[in-house]
């Protein structure tokens, strides 16, 4: 496999870019997120990596709405995100937090349904349109077979697959990730990589993730945020951010960089 290159599709990039200005975030006092100004860049692969405790998914839950910047602001398509209606929000950007939890008995065709409430109007049932956007987005997420199966016996792949089926129908230009591969073999964490790049390559979708493995940021990822204690150490191509020094920066210890004979990008070796 090739190293990512601009996603190459009949669609326009995402017009509606995600940034932040200032922003910090104080959890219990503690200053977890310490002044960020990060651009996420639109029709692109962004990861987010760092150690434990650095304030990946703290970052990501504010790019969410889910919590509210302390200072700071996060824009939303130029404007400040928290001054946007919730349902707007919600048409422009889509999030799968970690490990979800689908009721018990719910089927993945069921689940993803509910992805089409951002563009329903009060309670009102489901359109044809909002149909077939959801026939799409399990065609997408290749589930057609597993439609009619409970969530809960599915694998740990197919249910993320389920999950970013959800996402998908929901239609919007972002999509932003906590771990996704967290708990996952090699091969579902393969599948469910290779579902979000071809998303990004065949649909402009822009894609956030937050990553453990600095190899799937190399890998996949166009831009990467390198963080370390709330702070960004680098951010921007893989080639420039995933560097020794940095990455001593981020984890405190000694990595050897070689070429990927696979991607042809970077493998990161600890050596100590």
């Amino acid at each position: 496999m090739r190293r990512p290159s601009p996603p190459a599709h009949d669609h326009e990039p995402a017009a509606s870019g995600l940034r932040t200005e200032g922003l910090s975030f104080t959890y219990r006092d503690d200053l977890v997120l310490k002044e960020l100004d990060i651009e996420l860049p639109a029709g692109r692969i962004t990861a987010i990596i760092g150690a434990n405790g650095s304030g990946k998914s703290t970052i990501l839950k504010n790019l969410a709405r889910l919590l509210r910047p302390t200072t700071g602001a996060v824009y939303l398509g130029g404007q400040a995100i928290h001054r946007l209606p919730t349902r707007s929000v919600a048409q422009q950007l889509a999030v799968l937090p970690q490990a979800p939890q689908a009721p018990e008995g719910l089927k993945v065709r069921e689940l993803v349904r509910y992805g089409r409430h951002p563009w329903q109007g009060g309670m009102r049932p489901l359109s044809k349109q909002d149909e077939a956007k959801v026939d799409e987005a399990i065609a997408l997420a290749n589930l057609e077979d597993l439609a009619h199966r409970p969530v809960g016996s599915l694998s740990g792949g197919q249910r993320q697959r389920a999950w970013i089926a959800l996402a998908l129908a929901q239609d919007s230009p972002l999509l932003l990730l906590d771990e996704p591969t967290t708990s996952l073999d090699l091969a579902h964490q393969f599948e469910v990589l290779t579902l979000l790049e071809r998303l990004n390559r065949e649909r402009g979708k822009t894609v956030v993730l937050v990553l453990h493995d600095i190899n799937h940021a190399s890998r996949y990822a166009h831009h990467v945020v390198a963080l370390h204690d709330g702070r960004v150490v680098a951010a921007g191509p893989p080639r420039e951010v995933l560097t020794a020094d940095n990455l001593r920066t981020v984890y405190g210890i000694e990595v050897r960089l070689i070429e990927d004979p696979v991607s042809g990008g970077l493998l990161c070796l600890p050596v100590g």
